[in-house]
């Protein structure tokens, strides 16, 4: 416990750090200067006035390189950064002696409530994949791409958003790996020295003596020590279900399907999506 109190208290001061910020705010800088020389001036046409040949930048397209911009990347690299704690945070909690039970339910060794961890950043994906969508929504309305041919970028996305926020629980990969190689080797000690008790006293009919073994409550009939290695052996080394990833998949998704609506009939839209889900 005090190393684990240990591991809190330093993911706290790093997250409570002024240095992070002022080099999130260096990077933002460096994205304004550089994007005042190799920004594309169909970003701000909607926020030109003036007549034509004398045309400015208005207050709008002001707005949006040096005010509204760079609050969205610095929120975005917040977050970049609050995924990086969390890494940090688990593998700090991975090296620790962890009380990984093997036989736990959770098909987890104890670790499947960290399940649910990654849904708690599907907000943060739905804000990235709105922007997504925004500019590649401009890129179809206004410059005539086909949608079909942004579906890799897409795909990528989506692909990008859900390993950025499983990540973090990954770092228990390495504990819970070692502890069901360890547990199929003690748990299949005692299944072997219980069956062959078993076998010596009611196949061979020879006297075993008082075996502990077969006479403990807690392991029963072989069925139920049986039970015990499948349990061990179906255990999973990442402590991450089947529907953890789903939260982001949906989050992500959604504002995509809206830019693929502009030129593919939304029945048409959805009856494939249902074929890709069954």
């Amino acid at each position: 416990m005090p190393r684990f109190r240990e591991t809190i208290g330093r993911i706290i001061r790093l997250r409570d750090a002024s240095l992070p910020w002022v080099a999130i705010l260096a990077i933002i800088l460096a994205g304004i200067t550089i994007a005042d020389v190799v920004h594309h001036a169909h970003e701000i046409d909607w926020a030109v006035d003036g007549l034509p040949g004398a045309q400015r930048t208005g207050f709008g397209g002001w707005w949006f390189l040096y005010v509204g911009r760079p609050i969205y990347l610095t929120l975005l690299l917040g977050w970049v950064w609050r995924i990086v704690l969390a890494f940090l945070l688990f593998r700090g909690i991975a090296r620790l002696d962890l009380a990984i039970v093997p036989t736990h339910p959770d098909r987890a060794g104890g670790l499947g409530f960290v399940a649910g961890f990654p849904a708690a950043f599907a907000l943060v994906a739905f804000a990235a994949s709105a922007v997504l969508a925004g500019m590649l929504a401009h890129d179809v309305v206004y410059h005539g791409v086909a949608v079909k041919a942004l579906r890799i970028e897409m795909a990528i996305f989506v692909v990008l958003v859900v390993l950025a926020f499983l990540l973090p629980v990954l770092a228990l990969t390495g504990p819970l790996s070692r502890a069901r190689r360890r547990a199929l080797l003690d748990y299949g000690a005692l299944v072997s020295r219980h069956d062959r008790l078993v076998h010596l006293k009611w196949i061979e009919g020879r006297d075993v003596g008082e075996a502990s073994v077969l006479a403990a409550p807690e392991l029963g009939p072989v069925a139920d020590v049986a039970t015990l290695y499948e349990a061990v052996r179906n255990m999973r080394t990442v402590p991450l279900a089947p529907t953890s990833a789903v939260p982001l998949v949906l989050a992500a998704m959604i504002p995509l399907l809206v830019v693929l609506a502009i030129q593919i009939p939304v029945g048409t839209l959805l009856q494939n999506l249902l074929k890709m889900l069954l």
